[in-house]
């Protein structure tokens, strides 16, 4: 059984979707929970009370993951009130579709900046931390997007495909004290964000070799193993949650 108990996780975007479950996973099998959200304060305390009922410490905390204050701002209300971090979970992401050729740099920025640019700040801070206990464990939400590409999809794609470039430096850096950092990269999940209609979810089933949509515990419980002592030799990687669909 895989125990966290004594860990102090921090789960971007847990008001909703992956985020949310990953941060009640976590939650059960023992870690306290710092559940951030951007603009969901009721659904984020939905799912602080869904980890209290767990007998788990749950904290919240606030901020545009575009905007480096903000995170400097929420890094400092955490280390003030939690006094560490053990597992971060860079999971809060946004997009914003449109053509390349209509594509504005409001668009680009806008998912580049909440995407990349704030889980490398997240790192940057949780890792301070992380550094001086020479252990801890950083897990980046990628996407299948960044090897696939997608129409529409320039922008997001190129965050997720950066954000596994991040890892890969980021473990290589941060190895030599203790840290780990892996990234998942889930395929079509049912969440807010990819929500379908049940004939488009049928055809994309179809196309799957597990032949079902993947719910958010499916990348919830690769997330915990992460996290685990069972993973501890396993750093700058990508796992790919798909349910087979990119073979």
């Amino acid at each position: 059984m895989i125990s966290l108990e004594g860990k102090a996780a921090l789960v971007t975007g847990a008001s909703k979707g992956i985020g949310k479950e990953i941060a009640i996973t976590l939650a059960r099998q023992g870690a306290d929970v710092i559940i951030h959200y951007n603009k969901n304060p009721d659904m984020a305390d939905e799912t602080a009370q869904i980890v209290r009922g767990f007998g788990r410490k749950a904290y919240l905390v606030s901020g545009d993951m575009s905007n480096v204050d903000n995170i400097d701002k929420m890094f400092k209300y955490i280390f003030k009130h939690v006094k560490k971090i053990d597992i971060l979970v860079n999971n809060a992401g946004t997009v914003n579709m449109n053509f390349v050729r209509f594509m504005n740099e409001y668009e680009w920025n806008s998912v580049i900046d909440t995407n990349l640019k704030g889980a490398f700040f997240c790192s940057k801070f949780a890792s301070k931390s992380m550094m001086k206990n020479q252990s801890g464990c950083i897990i980046n939400i990628s996407s299948i997007s960044s090897n696939k590409g997608g129409v529409k999809q320039a922008n997001y794609s190129a965050s997720k495909a950066g954000l596994e470039g991040l890892t890969r430096s980021m473990a290589k850096e941060l190895g030599p004290f203790g840290i780990r950092i892996n990234c998942v990269a889930p395929g079509p999940v049912k969440t807010d964000m990819n929500q379908m209609e049940i004939t488009e979810e049928q055809r994309v089933a179809k196309l799957i070799p597990l032949k079902r949509i993947a719910e958010p515990r499916d990348v919830a419980n690769v997330v915990l193993f992460l996290c685990s002592p069972f993973s501890s030799y396993i750093t700058g990687q990508t796992i790919t949650v798909d349910g087979g669909l990119t073979i």
